[in-house]
């Protein structure tokens, strides 16, 4: 009885509590490399796709990285003080590359989120030490219907203008979504750790 008289005081003073979880606003962003190279990328050796679909896709494993490290080179207006100068890379067919620097810190920060594997960059004869992202979270970020699709003739819907939610269920710093992963957006969260760990790393409406 006295449990049953505290707790309608409590309502009475502060209100009863909806245990609900309410949606969590969030502000989402893409990772932009601030390397200025008129569009200009990375290519990473992929032949047979393997590094690709398991870093984009989250397809296959990670055995390919046992036997040997991946190598990027980079197209033809790079420079070696561009790689330098830069704490991410955007490389042909969707894969981040990380610096050392952006390793260490989002390793630390993000452990549950990030997944990191050595690759060497190649430019102009030089090598330089990057890391390739795998991103963990695969999270239904699409709003599907205000998105754009395109319908090929087998009646399959390819993403051609994707919009995205706003709200979600969860917080995160980085995902891919859960149906097109080749759509990776990051949080005001990542943002706000790179600025606090003085990385340069450039960000942009997401696509």
């Amino acid at each position: 009885m006295v449990a049953r008289c505290a707790e309608c005081w409590y309502i009475a003073r502060v209100g009863r509590v909806d245990l609900k979880q309410q949606p969590i606003f969030m502000q989402l962003y893409r990772l932009q490399s601030m390397l200025q190279a008129g569009g200009d990328l990375f290519d990473l050796r992929d032949p047979k796709g393997r590094i690709c679909n398991f870093l984009v896709r989250n397809e296959g494993n990670d055995k390919s990285f046992q036997f040997s490290k991946p190598r990027a080179q980079a197209q033809s207006r790079i420079q070696p003080q561009d790689v330098l100068d830069c704490d991410y890379l955007d490389a042909v067919g969707g894969a981040p590359l990380f610096s050392a620097k952006a390793r260490a810190a989002l390793s630390a920060a993000l452990p549950d989120e990030l997944r990191f594997y050595e690759c060497t960059v190649e430019c102009k004869g030089q090598e330089f030490a990057f890391f390739l992202g795998r991103t963990l979270l695969h999270l239904p970020l699409v709003d599907k219907e205000n998105s754009i699709y395109h319908t090929l003739t087998d009646g399959e819907k390819i993403l051609s203008i994707a919009t995205y939610r706003s709200h979600f269920d969860r917080e995160f710093s980085i995902a891919r979504d859960v149906d097109d992963p080749t759509c990776l957006v990051v949080s005001q969260r990542l943002v706000d750790l790179c600025k606090r760990e003085s990385l340069r790393i450039g960000f942009a409406e997401p696509l």
